[in-house]
C-alpha cells in the first residue's frame, strides 16, 4: 500500500469518528480539499470520491 491510500485509510477511519459528534460535513470537505491537492493514483481518487459520496448518501 503506498502513502496515498494509507492516507485515505487514515482519514477514513477520521470522517467515521467526526460522524458521530455532527462534524462530519466539515471533515469531508477538509478531506476532499485535502485530496484533490495530492497527485494521486485512480484507485484513491475513487476512494476520495466514495468518501464523499457516502457523507451525500447520510444527508
Amino acid at each position: 500500500m503506498d502513502i496515498s491510500q494509507d492516507l485515505v485509510s487514515l482519514l477514513s477511519d477520521l470522517i467515521r469518528v467526526e460522524s458521530e459528534t455532527d462534524n462530519e460535513k466539515d471533515i469531508c470537505d477538509k478531506v476532499y480539499s485535502t485530496l484533490n491537492q495530492l497527485s494521486l493514483n485512480g484507485s484513491v481518487i475513487r476512494e476520495k470520491n466514495s468518501l464523499y459520496g457516502r457523507y451525500l448518501k447520510k444527508k
